[in-house]
């Protein structure tokens, strides 16, 4: 039996993998159309056959099941690496779709299919590079010494008062997000021209198991006394009116956002004096007192890029969390919870919402538990419209807790009032 799927679906991993410029997907849909990968007699099986229609299905988790299965069969057979890939990168775990892919390209160079996974990885690398290029900022404007940013509260959300291209606008500070973004129709709305020619990139976030097409707009953003000029803000037609101030406008200071004060101050890095070395960091969640007597209960956090990861006690698991104040309620991914064996109640209407689109969500009752701060029986939303093995800490675990995000300790710190 020949068993064939179509090269056209292959090859378009690479334009889905990361944020890419998307007229290169296009590209490389057009010039692989109609092409054929065939699998030799040899190589396949019955266990590879069953994957392959799952794929052909969409259904992944069972394909993926096949794909592994067929391995321990047969761990030389490099069809089952690179379709193991596509269902990986199909269910949003793009670290282990990445590691497929390096495998089966190091361990079947001859073959016909390491040598498409090889070219399929050079073209996400040189895609990569494309990307941070068109957003890369070159470091210009008023950047003053030390400042502060008031901000107030919409909802459970934190706003700023700010301007892009001189029209004034709200930004809502969003920890979890990396990048500055505008909706297209809030961008006409301010009176600026909108962005001509093919999208030149791609937007991902909750909300859609896909990424939008977007366009990176450079110009000039203005929050508090902080000014940045040719600034790359992405910029896609979205159902949302919010525009989002992400990590990537803080770089270049270490910051507290203070929610008792209702305030981010900051302060440049490179001229802050070096912290006393002799000082151990923490590196455990503690309590301590300060000056007015109040307890104050400190976390650490890690970095991932330019998000903010905290350790958090699920059902008495320790899981990594992104403390995401743009989100209003907490999430995990499904295929993570369905490691944890959580019972997910799939609830009519139960929506979540997000820059990308809206897609429908289960809830699970968990007991979470991050420093001070514990919550019994809280509903989270399971969603496979995230990245495998994320979880985002929204503002609903929060509650009334005051906290202060200490970037340059790497502490988040939690009073009650």
């Amino acid at each position: 039996m020949v068993v064939a799927i179509t090269k056209n679906c292959l090859l378009l991993l690479a334009a889905l993998w990361l944020v890419v410029p998307v007229h290169s997907a296009e590209a490389q849909e057009s010039s692989s159309a109609g092409k054929t990968l065939v699998l030799p007699r040899t190589r396949t099986n019955a266990l590879l056959e069953v994957g392959i229609k799952c794929l052909k299905e969409s259904k992944y988790e069972k394909a993926l099941e096949c794909f592994q299965a067929s391995l321990k069969h047969d761990s030389s057979n490099a069809y089952a690496y690179y379709f193991s890939a596509i269902c990986y990168r199909e269910l949003g775990d793009r670290e282990r779709a990445l590691s497929y892919l390096r495998l089966t390209a190091s361990r079947f160079p001859s073959e016909e299919v390491g040598k498409l996974a090889r070219t399929t990885l050079n073209e996400i690398s040189r895609l990569t590079a494309s990307n941070q290029a068109a957003i890369v900022w070159p470091g210009t404007g008023s950047l003053p010494r030390e400042t502060w940013i008031p901000f107030r509260r919409q909802g459970s959300g934190m706003y700023v008062d700010g301007s892009f291209e001189g029209h004034s606008c709200s930004f809502l500070v969003d920890t979890g997000a990396e990048v500055c973004f505008l909706p297209l129709k809030l961008l006409k709305r301010l009176g600026l021209t909108a962005p001509s020619g093919k999208p030149n990139s791609l937007l991902y976030g909750v909300g859609g198991a896909n990424a939008l097409p977007a366009w990176v707009f450079k110009g000039r953003l203005k929050v508090g006394s902080i000014e940045k000029t040719s600034f790359p803000i992405m910029v896609a037609d979205v159902g949302v009116n919010t525009a989002i101030l992400g990590q990537q406008f803080f770089e270049g200071y270490a910051y507290r956002v203070d929610t008792a004060g209702s305030a981010i101050v900051l302060a440049r890095k490179d001229l802050l004096a070096k912290a006393d070395s002799s000082k151990a960091p923490v590196t455990t969640a503690s309590m301590v007192v300060d000056k007015s007597g109040r307890y104050v209960y400190q976390v650490p956090f890690k970095r991932s890029g330019r998000s903010f990861i905290v350790a958090v006690q699920v059902n008495g698991r320790s899981l990594d969390f992104v403390f995401d104040t743009g989100a209003e309620v907490s999430l995990i991914n499904a295929t993570m919870a369905k490691q944890l064996g959580l019972s997910v109640q799939q609830v009519s209407g139960a929506v979540m919402s997000g820059v990308v689109g809206s897609t429908p969500v289960g809830v699970s009752q968990v007991d979470l538990k991050l420093g001070p701060i514990e919550r019994s029986g809280m509903p989270v939303a399971i969603t496979d419209a995230v990245q495998s093995g994320t979880c985002l800490l929204g503002r609903d675990f929060l509650g009334d807790w005051h906290f202060e995000i200490d970037e340059s300790q790497g502490l988040i710190k939690f009073t009650r009032y």
